[in-house]
């Protein structure tokens, strides 16, 4: 097949709403959350290695975001870990709109949580502060930022732009 040619993959649960994020340091792709109607939330993290082509289950530690989707997640080659932002959350019986930023740190295979800090964040004013949770957005990376674009956030108005700093 040619460099600009579709190739079929093998096969995988049928999910949505998920991310699914390059890695160049391992060569392989990440898919983080989403939603299944047969199987429902799709917990686990799976990584196709593009070398070997074959998806496996990821086994990670820590605090992770259980029952995600309509999130947004970038990779930062500095900290050589997946930020991943918002969504749907499942808790207890309910889902809710997430404010929530994890990290996956992609060499220990180890998700934390970066609480927000409002001493140290800028131009939240007119949202008195607060970092209000958003799904169905998007997410860019440059090499010291990730920016948070559109979605929800069941704010009335346009959606704020976010920027958080990976140097933080």
């Amino acid at each position: 097949s040619g460099a600009d040619s579709w190739e079929k993959l093998s096969s995988l649960s049928t999910v949505a709403s998920h991310t699914l994020t390059y890695n160049p340091d391992t060569k392989s792709l990440v898919l983080i959350g989403g939603y299944s109607s047969k199987s429902g939330y799709n917990l686990d993290v799976l990584e196709y290695d593009l070398l070997e082509k074959r998806w496996q289950k990821m086994a990670t530690d820590g605090f992770s975001p259980r029952g995600i989707h309509g999130h947004s997640t970038v990779y930062n080659q500095k900290t050589r870990s997946f930020y991943v932002f918002g969504g749907m959350v499942f808790n207890v019986n309910a889902s809710s709109i997430s404010n929530k930023l994890w990290t996956l740190h992609s060499p220990s295979k180890t998700w934390s949580l970066i609480p927000f800090d409002p001493q140290h964040s800028k131009a939240l004013y007119h949202l008195e502060n607060k970092l209000l949770g958003r799904f169905l957005h998007t997410a860019v990376t440059t090499k010291e930022h990730m920016v948070i674009l559109g979605g929800d956030s069941n704010h009335p108005g346009p959606s704020t732009i976010l920027l958080f700093s990976f140097s933080c």
